[in-house]
C-alpha cells in the first residue's frame, strides 16, 4: 500500500509544503488558528493536524516571510511617492499618507479630527514610522 508523501517546502527545510499550506489557511484566510483547524480536521473525520509546537513554527515562518514582502512593498511604495513629491529645504518630503487599519479607528481619526482625508497617491502604503511621524505632527498641531 502506497500513501502519498507531500514535498518538502524547500530542500533544507523539514516542513511539508500541506502543513504549511494548513496554517495558512487556518492562520490568514479562515482566521481559526491550530484549535480550528483541530475541529476542521475532526468534522472532515481527517488525522489530526500538525501538533501546537509544530503550528507555532509554521507561524513564525510565515510570519517572517510576510515581515519580507511587507518591507520590500513599503520601500517600492516610499521610492514611488518619492517621484511624485519635491523634497522639502531640510530634505523631507510633505506627503499626506493614508492609514488603514482594521482594527484601530482611533488611527483614521487622529487624521479626520484635522480635517485630513486619509488618502495614498500610489495607492500603497508607507512604514508604520512615517504614520507615527504624521500623528506626532498632529498632536502637536493639536497643541498649538
Amino acid at each position: 500500500m502506497n500513501f502519498y508523501t507531500p514535498s518538502r517546502v524547500n530542500n533544507k527545510s523539514k516542513a511539508f509544503e500541506a502543513n504549511r499550506s494548513a496554517v495558512l489557511a487556518a492562520m490568514r484566510n479562515i482566521g481559526v488558528g491550530h484549535q480550528g483547524l483541530v475541529k476542521f480536521c475532526g468534522t472532515m473525520n481527517m488525522l489530526a493536524p500538525l501538533k501546537a509546537n509544530s503550528y507555532t513554527s509554521h507561524v513564525t515562518a510565515i510570519h517572517g516571510a510576510a515581515e519580507v514582502v511587507a518591507k520590500a512593498s513599503m520601500k517600492s511604495a516610499a521610492d514611488e511617492t518619492k517621484e511624485f513629491y519635491e523634497p522639502e529645504k531640510d530634505g523631507v518630503y510633505d506627503v499626506a499618507v493614508g492609514i488603514l487599519n482594521n482594527g484601530a479607528k482611533g488611527n483614521l481619526d487622529i487624521l479626520e479630527n484635522l480635517g485630513i482625508k486619509p488618502g495614498c497617491q500610489t495607492k500603497k502604503c508607507l512604514k508604520k514610522t512615517d504614520y507615527d511621524h504624521l500623528r506626532h505632527s498632529t498632536q502637536e498641531l493639536r497643541q498649538a
